[in-house]
């Protein structure tokens, strides 16, 4: 369905900003170049926190994930298993912060107005499916009306 108008367009972005149940992983991502450096520095320790990055992205509306208060970053410390045990708080929040760092310099994730850290991959998904569930929705519609005036012909025709 070709989208046609402005108001085609918020309501796609409106469709995308809702959290994604699933999202494709190439099957090749390992070998992108920006991976590959993330690999070289972090091991596969740290290419599995970026994918679980992704996966908060794709489950959180708007694909955004706060990162510019304290509370925020120990939040993701805890999820990225950054803290290893009691008394390791400040040294997990100058371990999170400074992988997330390296990702935006890596490419992979990059900071928001707002202080967040969102990622073009996932924008990209989120996109694609956003028009998706655009499409369905239209075409939803389409198929609503349809029935409801083949129901309004059958209460006439039982009428008469």
């Amino acid at each position: 369905m070709a989208v046609k108008s402005e108001q085609d367009l918020r309501e796609i972005a409106e469709c995308a900003a809702g959290p994604m149940a699933f999202f494709p992983h190439d099957s090749d991502a390992a070998i992108d170049g920006a991976c590959r450096k993330l690999l070289r520095r972090h091991g596969f320790e740290g290419y599995g926190r970026y994918w679980r990055i992704c996966e908060l992205l794709a489950g959180t509306k708007g694909h955004e994930l706060p990162v510019s208060e304290e509370d925020d970053l120990m939040n993701l410390a805890e999820e990225l298993r950054f803290i290893a045990g009691p008394f390791s708080e400040l040294q997990a929040l100058e371990n999170c912060k400074e992988f997330i760092e390296d990702l935006v310099d890596l490419g992979l994730l990059r900071v928001t107005e707002d202080g967040g850290v969102a990622s073009g991959r996932m924008d990209r998904n989120a996109s694609y499916f956003g028009a998706k569930r655009w499409g369905g929705r239209k075409g939803g519609s389409k198929r609503k009306r349809k029935g409801d005036e083949h129901a309004e012909l059958k209460q006439e025709e039982s009428r008469a």
